[in-house]
């Protein structure tokens, strides 16, 4: 199935836009507690989240505040970590096998599809899974649906002694308590604004890296319509190196996987200043359907790259349908 993109506009002056950024830059993270190895602090912000004019061109942007800061991953989650978190859920008989799937055993979600040739097999002599002979284990997990990375988030909080973040029903999974992901103590997917607070960090950018225009050494993505790919295939989290890192530090937010995020999607229509926004608009047109994706894959075109480019997809949605390229990347509420 094809990935839809979204981009819009409206007018807001450059004065603002440096007071936003001199917002962010200025708070105090001295009493935070340091962000453990593999992540990176982001603090609580208020930003502009979309496309931005600040010259007097149309954009599509409104302001948010994120009152908590937010830890998150510096890479992609990866096979070797997917499948070592994946073998600890199949021991709790989180999860069971049927056919070709991994599915949760509570709701029966798929979660992940195995494929010939892919990443991830399980193997019937060990009764676990594994990663596959030659296959390097630092690649990104792939062919997830929404449900299999926000299990991961919970497989993962159970591990590290954390409070679950997801309430498990047959018509869908809730994120924190009372619905508020911002609440929740343990790991869990990034709602959309704080996944492009952290892609933009601190000023905003178009892209994770800057305005320079996207290419083959910043990221994996493919050049054009009817243009060659830079790969053509997912490449080891951090291979592309650092032209293409955020300011902050964070490796491949554009392209090589799309990343699964909290919300349910919907068309932006109208501009308020939200607090903490999560699943935006989503009742006002026609219920909850699609689940939101950010930051593109090594499928993506140059000129979806940008970094305020929304997508989304079927949650339920398995390789077959069009979602071998999306992973996951988590985050966690840092401070109360």
């Amino acid at each position: 199935m094809e990935k839809f993109s979204v981009n819009g506009g409206r007018q807001w002056p450059w004065l603002i836009f440096l007071c936003l950024i001199l917002s962010c830059l200025g708070n105090d993270e001295s009493g935070y507690e340091q962000a453990p190895t593999g992540y990176v602090l982001v603090p609580a912000c208020t930003f502009r989240m979309g496309p931005v004019s600040p010259f007097g061109g149309v954009d599509d942007s409104r302001l948010v505040t994120l009152t908590r800061s937010y830890i998150i991953a510096e890479y992609e989650l990866t096979v070797a970590e997917y499948v070592t978190t994946l073998n600890r859920a199949l021991r709790r008989y989180e999860v069971a096998l049927d056919g070709d799937f991994v599915i949760d055993s509570m709701t029966q979600n798929d979660l992940l599809q195995l494929v010939a040739g892919g990443e991830i097999f399980f193997d019937e002599m060990a009764d676990s899974f594994d990663v596959a002979s030659g296959v390097n284990p630092w690649l990104p997990v792939r062919r997830l649906t929404w449900y299999g990375a926000a299990a991961f988030c919970d497989w993962k909080n159970i591990d590290d002694g954390l409070p679950e973040s997801y309430v498990k029903g047959h018509t869908g999974w809730t994120c924190g308590p009372n619905g508020d992901p911002y609440r929740a103590e343990g790991w869990r997917l990034p709602t959309e604004a704080e996944w492009e607070n952290a892609a933009r960090y601190p000023a905003y950018l178009t892209y994770p890296w800057g305005e320079a225009d996207p290419d083959c050494s910043r990221v994996n993505g493919r050049t054009g319509a009817g243009g060659p790919p830079c790969e053509g295939e997912p490449l080891a989290v951090g291979t592309v190196g650092r032209p293409g890192d955020s300011w902050l530090g964070l490796h491949d937010m554009a392209g090589n996987v799309a990343e699964w995020c909290q919300d349910w999607y919907a068309p932006w229509e109208f501009y308020d200043h939200l607090i903490d926004p999560v699943d935006v608009n989503s009742d006002a047109v026609g219920g909850e359907i699609y689940k939101c994706l950010r930051g593109g894959s090594y499928e993506s075109f140059f000129n979806e790259l940008a970094a305020t480019t929304r997508s989304y997809l079927d949650p339920d949605l398995v390789p077959a349908d069009g979602n071998a390229d999306t992973g996951v990347r988590i985050v966690r509420t840092w401070y109360y």
